[in-house]
């Protein structure tokens, strides 16, 4: 989505506020050739940024231009670093089962900030992760020198990921940078490289919330940015064999900026496997059944 730990701070377009200054200074001065001048630029401000088309995203689909793009903004991944949607993430994973053995293949690891998170816990597991972008790479290889911990640059849509047997498979804050023409290729792709107990979690901007910030034509913006509906993302995984298990909609700055949803793979039910029972389900149990017992025992 956007860059900056607090968007809404940076929206302000400079052509209206120009235009503002400009009719405030017309109004004021007495010659009629500096009058009809601002004039004009003043509607040039104005008709140029309300009567504008607004496109529904800022989509590029050429993969040399989108490498190239994340390759100079290295240093503002660095500047913003960690934030609040990092450490909610890495709580997700954690009440998911991640444990020092397990193994995640990353896509879209920018700069290694969550493959750090993540390594803190995983030291004897693997993490492989993938960028489009060699700074990136790079940076992340820095940020990230452990020997359990691999990275490659390449193209998420096709890139041939290591057979690990993956307890996780991630897209955080990726699936909207990628062209939608390229998600079912991408969804085939990754169902390749899942089995039965492997959880595929991804983690979108609220649609709505992103196409608020494509209306104002937010400056942080970035060269793929496309607000994502939930039913196509679902149709994709259905397609190729996943199901949903969670989806939560939350906000960190503010309310309903975010949208976090999981998927295992489908595998047949010959027979139904028993729940093994939890401290607190047995207590809730033996709860009920006294609780019943003891209304029956009462008079009506």
């Amino acid at each position: 989505m956007l860059l900056g730990p607090n968007p809404d701070l940076r929206q302000l377009n400079v052509r209206p506020l120009c235009g503002f200054f400009i009719f405030c200074y017309l109004q004021s001065t007495k010659s009629c050739g500096l009058r009809m001048v601002c004039s004009m630029v003043l509607e040039y401000s104005f008709l140029s940024y309300y009567l504008a088309p607004k496109t529904n995203s800022c989509v590029s689909h050429d993969t040399k231009e989108i490498s190239e793009y994340y390759d100079k903004i290295v240093d503002v991944q660095l500047r913003f670093s960690y934030n609040r949607r990092h450490y909610l993430l890495l709580k997700h994973l954690l009440q998911n089962g991640l444990n020092t053995n397990s193994h995640i293949l990353e896509i879209g690891c920018g700069i290694g900030i969550m493959t750090r998170l993540m390594g803190y816990y995983v030291k004897r597991g693997k993490i492989f992760s993938i960028d489009i972008s060699k700074n990136n790479i790079a940076e992340a290889r820095r940020l990230n020198n452990r020997p359990n911990i691999e990275f490659a640059q390449g193209d998420a849509v096709n890139f041939p990921y290591p057979q690990y047997d993956y307890n996780f498979i991630t897209l955080f804050d990726v699936l909207e940078h990628i062209p939608d023409t390229l998600h079912a290729d991408l969804f085939a792709h990754i169902a390749r490289y899942m089995h039965e107990n492997t959880l595929l979690i991804i983690n979108i901007p609220n649609p709505e919330a992103l196409q608020y910030y494509i209306d104002i034509r937010h400056p942080d913006l970035q060269i793929v940015d496309q607000p994502l509906q939930a039913d196509k993302i679902l149709a994709h995984a259905y397609t190729f064999g996943m199901y949903l298990t969670y989806f939560k909609d939350y906000g960190i700055w503010y309310e309903r900026e975010y949208q976090i949803m999981s998927f295992k793979k489908r595998t047949p039910v010959n027979t139904p496997t028993p729940k093994p029972y939890r401290l607190t389900e047995r207590l809730e149990k033996y709860y009920l059944q006294i609780a019943s017992t003891l209304r029956g025992l009462l008079p009506l």
